[in-house]
C-alpha cells in the first residue's frame, strides 16, 4: 500500500467517525480500532465490513 492511499483512508476514517458524530451517533471503541487498522492498511475493505458485522452480532446476543 501506498503512503498516498494509506492518506485518503485516514481521511475516510476521519469523515466517517466524524459524521457519525455529528449525527450524534456514538462510534464505539471497538469501531474506532476497526477503522484505524483498515486506516494503516492492516485489514481490507471486505475484512472491516466482515469484522464490523461479527462485532455488532456479538454485540446483540450479549445484549439478550
Amino acid at each position: 500500500m501506498t503512503a498516498a492511499e494509506i492518506t485518503q483512508r485516514q481521511q475516510l476514517v476521519r469523515a466517517i467517525i466524524g459524521s457519525h458524530e455529528l449525527e450524534g451517533v456514538a462510534v464505539t471503541n471497538t469501531t474506532k480500532r476497526l477503522l484505524e487498522a483498515f486506516a494503516r492498511g492492516d485489514v481490507s475493505a471486505d475484512e472491516l465490513v466482515a469484522q464490523a458485522q461479527a462485532s455488532l452480532n456479538e454485540e446483540g446476543r450479549q445484549a439478550h
